[in-house]
């Protein structure tokens, strides 16, 4: 059973990680702060877990935008 849950956690994990790239793509210099919006979007529409999603996806942008001024 943990072994089903930890698998399920990766596969999740490595969706938002998709996700991220894609919005990356798609968006540019501008993909952070449209995820926020997004993010904000879901939450005044009462989506607590799109919100969440979205919220995730951004951090990993900014996570791969710090990644890459280091580099």
């Amino acid at each position: 059973m943990l072994r089903n849950w930890w698998r399920a956690r990766r596969e999740r994990q490595s969706a938002l990680r998709i996700a991220a790239a894609h919005w990356i793509l798609r968006h540019g210099r501008f993909a952070r702060r449209l995820a926020g919006v997004r993010s904000m979007d879901a939450y005044l529409l009462g989506d607590l877990p799109e919100q969440e999603r979205w919220g995730k996806i951004r951090e990993l942008i900014e996570d791969s935008e710090d990644q890459e001024k280091t580099q």
